[in-house]
């Protein structure tokens, strides 16, 4: 048994590794294949193996994606800022990041509600998850 939990957590290394590597090279600043996701991964490695530097490290990466948000971005869940919001979200209640940083919150309602209009592009579904994102950020402020 412990030769396969080796392997397991051999395994996780490596892959967290990997991600770090990839976070510091993708463009991509989404939660599904960009650097808010992978920040969530290593927010919750850095806690299950009491990493302090791959904590840090998550930090930097949202620090980084809050940078990067610009007009141009989507109001996806996958690649664009309802993903990102969900994601600071969910780093909030799991305590990975602190309550002060909910302004980042009101940062991206602002954001969201000034451009939700605006985008030609947008779908019935994408208004709708964004009205409902505003809602449940409201409901944490």
């Amino acid at each position: 048994m412990k030769n396969k939990a080796s392997y397991i957590d051999g395994y996780v290394h490596q892959n967290a590794n990997l991600l770090a590597q990839y976070g510091s090279f993708t463009k991509e600043i989404g939660w599904m294949n960009g650097k808010m996701g992978i920040a969530v991964f290593l927010y919750k490695y850095a806690r299950i193996f009491s990493n302090e530097n791959i904590r840090l490290y998550a930090e930097e990466i949202v620090n980084e994606v809050m940078d990067e948000i610009n007009e141009n971005i989507s109001l996806s869940i996958e690649k664009g800022i309802s993903g990102i919001a969900i994601s600071v979200m969910y780093l909030l209640k799991n305590n990975y990041i602190q309550e002060e940083d909910d302004d980042i919150l009101v940062e991206i309602d602002n954001f969201i509600t000034a451009n939700i209009f605006a985008n030609i592009d947008l779908k019935a579904d994408d208004y709708f998850i964004n009205l409902s994102l505003n809602y449940y950020a409201t409901g944490l402020s």
